[in-house]
């Protein structure tokens, strides 16, 4: 059977078959890439995400690292008290933050970091504890705080930054690769 032998309405009803086949195919892939392109949208805004919930994190504690040095220096017991609210509720917002991102981050790699930041944070976090009770036990030295700042609390404040850092790098470069 030649379809020159078949009448111009087949013909046509034919063409018009195979147009609507090819239509709903290019349709179908259509969808098929628009979903793959939200996918790949929604996993951008995620590494996005935390992204900025790394950041966040850095400034915190470099804002609590000012107010450590601004407490260290105050003389007045009522600034003390001020500043040690403010480092109170910057800490709880750097925990909430840590654990978002604890919660977002699947990756064998990112657990680590996490994990390695939680335990610089928490020796960080001791060491200044112990300078403030040095700084507030009666007849120290403040010469022999000083020194305790420099070798313990300085070194330890230094790797917990760094361990931050290292996450905020890490997270710039899954958001890069998202891109």
């Amino acid at each position: 059977m030649k379809v020159s032998n078949l009448k111009i309405g087949t013909r046509l009803g034919l063409g018009f078959a195979a147009v609507l086949v090819l239509a709903t195919i290019l349709a179908v892939i259509g969808i098929a890439k628009l979903q793959d392109v939200a996918r790949a949208t929604e996993e951008m805004d995620v590494a996005i995400h935390k992204a900025r919930l790394s950041e966040k994190w850095y400034a915190g504690s470099v804002t609590n690292d000012a107010l450590t040095e601004a407490r260290l220096r105050a003389r007045d017991a009522s600034d003390d008290q001020a500043i040690l609210a403010r480092m109170k509720a910057r800490s709880a917002e750097i925990s909430k933050v840590q654990e978002e991102l604890k919660s977002l981050i699947t990756t064998e790699e990112g657990e680590k970091l996490i994990a390695t930041i939680a335990d610089k944070r928490k020796t960080y976090m001791d060491i200044r504890n112990q300078v403030f009770a040095l700084r507030d036990s009666a007849g120290t030295d403040p010469a022999q705080i000083k020194a305790f700042v420099e070798s313990k609390m300085a070194p330890a404040m230094g790797a917990y930054h760094q361990s931050i850092m290292h996450l905020v790098t890490w997270q710039d470069h899954i958001s890069d690769e998202a891109k």
